[in-house]
């Protein structure tokens, strides 16, 4: 009798909820394994693990070189969610292991999340609650969300939801894409600009990129100055496009009014963080696709990708970011 292909679920919380989809793996007589820690693998665990399984439903644990070229069973990766910055694709590719994402499944959960830091900051909930709590029981002016400008860079997925819900406040909607979809800028009524009117123009400038060689690090010092005076800053892409060294330098000037950050250069971020020490920045734990239906949908993709391996089939194209990979398997 043939040995049972293995999943590893390495997204940790998927043990303590109820996700009935998962049966549909064992139902195709895969063995299923479930990461019942309280957090992601560590490079040492997944190193050890990941010689004995044909699957992954990743979290944001790390997949070297070094970890890829062990996985002498490994065919796909299958992200629980749509950035792949932690694995290596490249050894992944040379080793014939497809790199899967779930597109389609959280934008909507990240543009809410968007959307209520910038409701959270024009609002001043932080300030505002701790002056309550304090007894200072005296109201100040706040910004505006009705009839400001938003800058959007990025207009994927993310950047449209978060364009449409934008308009349903009446707002000024400045998108800097590189390749724009023609029709969805018709649709939702945005104007396209380059990056430097988007980010002088923007009294919320929020970003939905990629960490890619060309966006690391594009807020910086000189991009931070480029903002209006007063204006909001949003991070729910990646850390790694941000200085953040150069966004404390322009919250403790006062430059900006504040900021909403969700991924951050260290994760879990130092409890010693400058970004801590601010009532005008919200914090969120990377926890921008965490909800139900956004669990449910990523869920859902990663096991219909993995079962397409098994089966010897291609779960599709805008699920696989290394269609090489599938060639190079092939080949041998």
């Amino acid at each position: 009798m043939p040995e049972k292909k293995k999943v590893l679920v390495a997204v940790h919380r998927v043990a303590r909820m109820d996700f009935p989809y998962l049966d549909k793996l064992a139902d195709a007589g895969l063995e299923v394994t479930l990461n019942r820690g309280n957090g992601s693998y560590t490079p040492e665990e997944i190193e050890r693990l990941i010689p004995d399984y044909f699957a992954t439903i990743a979290s944001g644990e790390r997949y070297s070189a070094a970890t890829l070229k062990k996985a002498r069973n490994l065919r796909v990766i299958a992200r629980w969610g749509v950035g792949y910055d932690s694995i290596d694709v490249d050894t992944a590719t040379r080793q014939g292991i497809a790199v899967a994402i779930a597109a389609g499944s959280n934008h909507e959960a990240v543009a809410d999340l968007t959307l209520s830091f910038m409701g959270g900051l024009a609002n001043k909930l932080i300030y505002n609650r701790n002056r309550v709590i304090s007894g200072a029981w005296k109201g100040e002016q706040r910004a505006d969300m009705w009839r400001s400008t938003v800058g959007i860079v990025g207009l994927g997925r993310i950047g449209k939801a978060v364009a449409r819900r934008c308009r349903g406040f009446d707002m000024r909607v400045l998108v800097h894409e590189i390749a724009p979809d023609m029709k969805a800028v018709r649709e939702l009524g945005v104007e396209l600009a380059p990056l430097d009117k988007v980010i002088a123009e923007s009294d919320f400038l929020t970003l939905h990129v990629p960490s890619t060689p060309e966006t690391r690090g594009m807020m910086n010092r000189k991009t931070f100055a480029q903002m209006k005076r007063g204006a909001f800053f949003i991070n729910c892409a990646r850390g790694e496009v941000v200085d953040e060294e150069a966004l404390v330098e322009a919250l403790t000037s006062g430059h900006l009014a504040g900021a909403g950050i969700d991924v951050f250069h260290r994760e879990p971020m130092p409890t010693d963080a400058k970004l801590l020490s601010f009532d005008n920045v919200l914090l969120s734990p990377h926890a921008g696709a965490m909800t139900p239906i956004a669990d449910q949908l990523a869920g859902e993709r990663c096991v219909d990708t993995i079962l397409a391996f098994a089966r010897g089939e291609s779960p599709g194209l805008p699920y696989i970011v290394n269609h090489e990979a599938l060639t190079a398997k092939a080949a041998e």
